[in-house]
């Protein structure tokens, strides 16, 4: 827990803050909230393209088969 101190030093410290400048900066920081995939909106990562996601996408549903939508939402 901030002491009152701390947290008078954050508040004035946030006031000065600009956020991203660049086209980069701002993609990348729109990024900040992804913990996880699995119930992401954006489905591939900035390292990997639409044909490797459809490939792996593919060899996952092969090899569990998913039987009904339940299933095909867990894979």
């Amino acid at each position: 827990m901030a002491s009152p101190a701390q947290f008078a030093a954050n508040q004035a410290n946030a006031v000065l803050s600009t956020g991203p400048r660049t086209v980069e900066g701002r993609e990348r920081s729109s990024r900040n909230g992804v913990t996880h995939g699995a119930t992401s909106r954006q489905r591939l990562s900035s390292k990997e393209t639409q044909e490797e996601y459809d490939a792996f996408e593919a060899a996952v549903f092969e090899h569990h088969q998913p039987a009904n939508a339940y299933e095909h939402l867990l894979t």
